[in-house]
């Protein structure tokens, strides 16, 4: 069983074609459990119409009411119990028809070879589109310049190598994710680095999902390229902001996990958590020559100067 954990606000123009693209998925062995974060527009009725038309397949958690994706996704993450296997899934995009049954082959590979007690992570590719789901980008992962089959755990500390929100992952990777800290940037980035931390992550190049991109979107596919690093560049507090986060998020990792990390991988979180109070020559170094870089160079360098 997928357990497919939604949080909903304010998505009445684009809930239906989500729900409806997970209900024709070829897999069918799945349940959907959903929270409303304190909609205002009719994303409630939705819901409840859905729950009442699909009842075995849909359950509704009680609503919050504090608008944040993230926060909602860490609280689903921190209730869920209907399945064996999770995925992360946004209200406004749209999935391809295979995407559950793709991601579920690869994922029972990867247990065949590592064992069901390996903490697992599967991703895929998406589609950019507008609002109206007209292409835009073939590939999210070409576009954000992300190289997520040759990440390693210092790549994964200094920028979230998954397609975060397209990922499913077993119920060990659950098991060490559930309690998701405050220092954590994202829940899904979190998720990535227990899983690149401790088990292994599997990416499909298929785009099995179409990404929604529109001007109500939390963060908003943001390019690689070197003229949309320099845009990027420009909101400098932002960046700044959330590359020290990176930071913290790394040193709180350590701190949960530090009886369960092996030496190296220790050593690695270590360094990276000490860019805290390090002086820009050494955080430029590491990002050149020590490996902690983002996949473009000059973000990495761009990283280490403004942070």
């Amino acid at each position: 069983m997928v357990e497919i954990l939604l949080p909903a606000y304010n998505g009445e123009k684009y809930l239906c074609e989500q729900l409806d693209s997970i209900m024709e998925q070829t897999f069918k062995d799945f349940v959907i459990t959903i929270r409303d974060d304190g909609s205002t527009d009719s994303t409630p009725e939705i819901i409840e119409k859905y729950c009442k038309k699909y009842p075995s397949k849909i359950r509704a958690l009680p609503a919050g009411d504090k608008p944040s994706a993230d926060e909602n996704f860490r609280y689903l993450i921190a209730n869920a119990n209907s399945g064996s296997y999770f995925c992360l899934c946004c209200q406004d995009d749209v999935w391809e028809p295979t995407k559950l049954e793709r991601e579920m082959a690869v994922m029972k590979r990867a247990e065949s070879i590592s064992g069901e007690r390996t903490p697992i992570l599967v991703h895929c590719d998406m589609t950019i589109t507008n609002e109206k789901l007209s292409l835009m980008e073939k590939s999210y992962v070409k576009f954000a310049n992300i190289k997520p089959e040759g990440f390693s755990l210092k790549t994964m500390l200094a920028e979230n190598c998954v397609v975060s929100y397209t990922c499913m992952f077993n119920m060990a990777l659950l098991a060490i994710s559930r309690n998701i800290p405050d220092n954590a940037v994202s829940a899904a980035w979190w998720i990535a680095l227990n899983a690149a931390a401790f088990g292994r992550v599997e990416f499909i190049s298929e785009p099995l999902a179409l990404y929604r991109q529109h001007e109500g979107n939390l963060h908003g596919a943001v390019g690689g390229r070197f003229t949309d690093i320099i845009k990027q560049n420009n909101k400098f507090g932002i960046s700044k902001f959330a590359t020290q986060k990176s930071y913290y998020q790394a040193e709180e990792f350590l701190k949960i996990n530090e009886s369960r990390l092996n030496p190296e991988k220790k050593k690695i979180i270590e360094t990276y958590a000490s860019f805290i109070t390090a002086g820009k020559f050494k955080k430029v170094m590491q990002a050149l020559f020590g490996g902690y870089a983002k996949n473009s160079l000059l973000a990495s360098i761009i990283q280490a100067v403004n942070s």
